[in-house]
């Protein structure tokens, strides 16, 4: 008598895509190219238990600043505190809190939305 074949179970390919309230921040790089910086993330979309650490080239200065209009207890952040802290405000996927990202290539103005 023959034994009838098991099936092995499939394994799911883990998502590359961070999902939201998982340990580690949000990582958002600041790239500098003969045009001006820019973003690898824009807008941002984080949840309220995430962080964002902004990173530029080692030891070259920049400063990411939301203009009082934050949505972090702080509203300046660069080299050496490039880290937000979890957000303050409630979540509200319409509000865009606009920031800017000034190096030495120039300044652009990308956006978080806290959902």
């Amino acid at each position: 008598m023959k034994k009838k074949a098991t099936k092995k179970p499939v394994k799911k390919k883990k998502s590359a895509k961070k999902k939201l309230g998982t340990t580690g921040p949000i990582v958002v790089n600041v790239i500098e190219t003969p045009w001006g910086p820019y973003v690898d993330q824009e807008p941002v979309y984080m949840g309220t238990n995430d962080e964002i650490e902004w990173h530029y080239a080692p030891a070259t200065p920049f400063t990411v600043d939301f203009n009082h209009q934050g949505p972090f207890n702080g509203n300046t952040f660069g080299h050496g505190h490039s880290r937000s802290g979890k957000p303050v405000v409630h979540p509200n996927p319409h509000k865009v809190y606009k920031y800017w990202v000034k190096t030495n290539a120039g300044r652009i103005d990308p956006g978080v939305i806290v959902h």
